[in-house]
């Protein structure tokens, strides 16, 4: 039975907010793919479903693999391994991670008890450098994982959305959506806010889709008249700041009190189409 390995980076995961971190981004897999994740050793796992591209769109994840579970006993997984690459050609060589340090075998002897076998029963032959086909292990305290690299597939790491608070994003424009995307991907959740007499109907419901794309919860566009409203909306939902998607060095002035937050000031023109290909297409 194929499963999926889940990684998420390390960088925020020091000290006592580790916990928090992991919690906020399995209910955000839960709310955006409807399938839950299991917590295992610097890991998340999940049973195999075909719309796995999903999460993809989850921030905190770095990347994930389809792999083949087995339990964790050496000559289990040399069988397992074998019946992976014995359809394969050419040159192979095994990577093997041992996190689980009750494992009795370290990763050295287990890469080569288990390349000998691969050697003698198929027709593939060993190569330390640039093999035709990597195998990785990773055994872990619930159970052993066996993946190839064509299986694994990158996400745009972060932190969880949600976790660092929330913000509005003023929409005014088509790149109103990836300024909301990034604030986002760095862990807030964004409440869209638009001026009325600045309205489109086309750039609204762009604008929410892409959010929503992200997004763990209901993204519900509020429409003021005035910006006295939109401060009066910032202040009776607690939001940190406003978000606005302006690209120059001098940004205009809003006639608000709250604090203004402009992520993508400092990006330039070709960095912004290339943010907009990673994020909105």
């Amino acid at each position: 039975m194929s499963f999926l390995l889940l990684r998420y980076g390390e960088l925020f995961l020091k000290g006592g907010n580790q916990y928090q971190f992991i919690r906020a981004l399995c209910s955000n897999i839960k709310a955006i793919t409807n399938h839950g994740a299991q917590i295992n050793q610097g890991r998340l796992n999940m049973n195999y479903f075909d719309e796995h591209s999903l999460l993809q769109n989850i921030f905190g994840l770095v990347s994930y693999s389809i792999v083949q579970k087995v339990n964790s006993d050496l000559s289990t997984i040399t069988q397992k391994a074998t019946e992976m690459l014995e359809s394969k050609k050419g040159t192979f060589r095994i990577d093997t991670k041992r996190s689980d340090k009750r494992f009795p075998t370290t990763s050295l002897d287990v890469n080569r008890h288990i390349g000998e076998h691969i050697e003698t029963h198929t027709k593939l032959s060993f190569s330390l450098k640039d093999p035709q086909n990597i195998l990785r292990i990773e055994i872990n305290n619930t159970g052993t994982y066996l993946f190839f690299d064509e299986n694994t597939y990158a996400c745009h790491g972060g932190l969880p959305t949600g976790i660092e608070g929330r913000v509005g994003l003023l929409v005014e424009d088509e790149l109103s959506a990836l300024a909301g995307i990034l604030i986002m991907r760095r862990g807030c959740g964004v409440y869209p806010i638009i001026l009325e007499s600045n309205q489109n109907p086309f750039i609204e419901e762009k604008t929410i889709a892409k959010l929503q794309k992200y997004s763990p919860s209901p993204v519900l566009l509020t429409k003021c008249t005035t910006y006295e409203e939109i401060d009066q909306f910032v202040k009776e939902k607690r939001l940190a700041c406003l978000i606005t998607s302006s690209t120059q060095l001098n940004p205009r002035t809003y006639s608000l009190s709250c604090v203004i937050l402009h992520p993508l000031i400092c990006e330039s023109q070709e960095k912004i189409t290339e943010l907009k290909k990673k994020y909105l297409s």
